[in-house]
């Protein structure tokens, strides 16, 4: 079995070697889906998959080196499957990117992106490969910041996939930081501060860190513009006075303690026979049990 990297690396070195293609000659081009058939004579890009898989920063990319890219959508289900397709035309321009074929378009050739157009030099060995745009190890979505960065995209008012987050009520418990697949958020302890930081590079909008929240302190009023999320870097959330407790050496807001709100509950219960407050309060009963 062909190691996911390696595929990765060869896709890369395809996308790259078009690229260098396009940017020879820079103009109007057609992008077609892997199963479109070729109808009209204008210089085309046909892709190695279709247009409702293909990562959007490959697009972008293409948009970049050619100057102008249209997706030809006639014969594609990308059309309803990727409605996206209009927000990426927005956000880069659609001067630089439409999803429809104008006629007329200057005569080209054909470049296939699982074929892609090697010169004769590149074929004997006497020039070196395209170097691939983006790292191998950086995954679509960081590709995706990379492509828009190197497009300089200036619209400010489409949204990214990132969370603008604002935190209140924080209790440096960190469940967030672990629920987050992407590393998108981080907790550091320095004395007795504990701060929160957000990266909008690495966020994709999951919304895992708010809905696992135990104090319900994460909330997020709307999605990043694509600006900030390019531009804005790592944020501090929040800064809380925290300290460690004596028994299970976990940090938590300093109120004075000497252990965690954990650590009490326990001490004051610790076979688990009794019921937790709240649920006592709805059952109209005291901390003993009784009704009141």
């Amino acid at each position: 079995m062909t190691d996911p990297a390696e595929l990765l690396r060869q896709a890369d070195v395809r996308h790259g070697i078009v690229l260098a293609w396009l940017r020879r000659e820079p103009g109007p081009v057609v992008v077609l889906c892997d199963h479109t058939p070729r109808q009209h004579q204008a210089r085309t890009v046909r892709l190695d998959e279709c247009l409702a898989h293909v990562e959007v920063y490959r697009l972008v990319d293409l948009a970049q080196s050619a100057g102008t890219l249209h997706l030809d959508l006639s014969d594609c289900r990308a059309g309803r499957a990727r409605p996206e397709l209009a927000a990426l035309a927005r956000l880069v321009g659609e001067g630089r990117l439409g999803l429809e074929v104008p006629e007329n378009l200057p005569a080209g050739a054909l470049a296939d992106v699982a074929r892609p157009p090697v010169s004769r030099r590149s074929a004997l060995g006497l020039r070196r490969a395209e170097a691939a745009l983006h790292p191998a190890s950086s995954d679509a979505h960081q590709r995706l910041l990379e492509s828009l960065a190197v497009a300089g995209v200036d619209d400010a008012s489409v949204s990214s996939p990132a969370l603008a987050l604002e935190a209140a009520g924080c209790i440096a418990c960190g469940v967030c930081v672990q629920a987050c697949p992407h590393d998108a958020l981080s907790l550091t302890h320095a004395g007795g501060l504990s701060s929160l930081t957000h990266d909008p590079s690495q966020c994709h909008g999951e919304r895992a860190c708010i809905t696992h929240c135990p104090a319900q302190a994460l909330s997020s009023p709307a999605p990043l513009p694509w600006q900030a999320a390019l531009e804005e870097g790592t944020t501090t959330l929040t800064t809380v006075n925290t300290t460690t407790c004596r028994r299970c050496r976990s940090r938590f807001p300093d109120d004075g303690d000497h252990t965690c709100p954990h650590c009490r509950a326990r001490s004051a219960d610790p076979f688990g026979v009794h019921l937790p407050p709240e649920v006592l309060d709805r059952l109209g009963r005291g901390p003993d049990g009784r009704r009141l």
